[in-house]
């Protein structure tokens, strides 16, 4: 599978790029990869399935993490049977491209196979503004009771260091203090954004 080598499964990510790449900063400089925890749990416990996670990572000039990460959940729906729960912690919000994958993607998984997701994000992404912004409005459009996004909070990156991160023994985050007030003016800026004031 193209983009197999970025992704990492059944592995946690390690503390100092969580720290690094996940901090909620208006402004990110030298944050040029997207970074995707996912995890893809059976809906039932002892019911079909097997749950799938570990994270992924984009390939800057190639690959975006949630093309790879959405071709690696189809080959895993394929040989493993069963509905599933899928939360995704991103660094970035999708690209207008991604968006624009993504949402036919999304429409199947709930609609036909009865899937959910949950998708969280740590900045939003604007290279291209228009392009990218509308790319979310039409991601809001599929939002249902299968499909919820919105941006990381505290209890989020909390989440994150108790499961998904290698944290044991590490110090704090520097930024765990501004989480909060951070991802209120970036959710600000999102409900912006689905209400086309941008």
């Amino acid at each position: 599978m193209a983009g197999d080598e970025n992704v990492r499964v059944s592995k946690k990510l390690d503390f100092n790029t969580f720290e690094f790449e996940f901090e909620n900063l208006h402004y990110a400089e030298g944050r040029g990869r997207t970074y995707v925890i996912f995890d893809v749990k059976p809906q039932s416990e002892g019911g079909r399935g097997e749950r799938l996670w570990g994270y992924v990572r984009n390939n800057p000039l190639d690959d975006h993490a949630e093309v790879i990460l959405m071709s690696k959940i189809n080959d895993h729906l394929e040989t493993h049977q069963g509905n599933y729960t899928m939360t995704w912690y991103m660094s970035w919000s999708p690209c207008g491209n991604c968006s624009s994958e993504l949402v036919p993607w999304l429409q199947n998984l709930l609609e036909e196979q009865q899937h959910t997701l949950t998708m969280y994000f740590s900045r939003i992404y604007d290279k291209d503004r228009a392009v990218d912004h509308r790319g979310l409005c039409d991601l809001q459009h599929v939002v249902s009771n299968g499909f919820q996004m919105g941006v990381m909070g505290q209890t989020e990156v909390d989440t994150c260091l108790a499961e998904y991160v290698e944290a044991s023994g590490c110090p704090p985050l520097k930024w765990l203090h501004m989480t909060d007030s951070n991802a209120t003016q970036t959710q600000d800026k999102l409900s912006s954004i689905l209400m086309n004031r941008f």
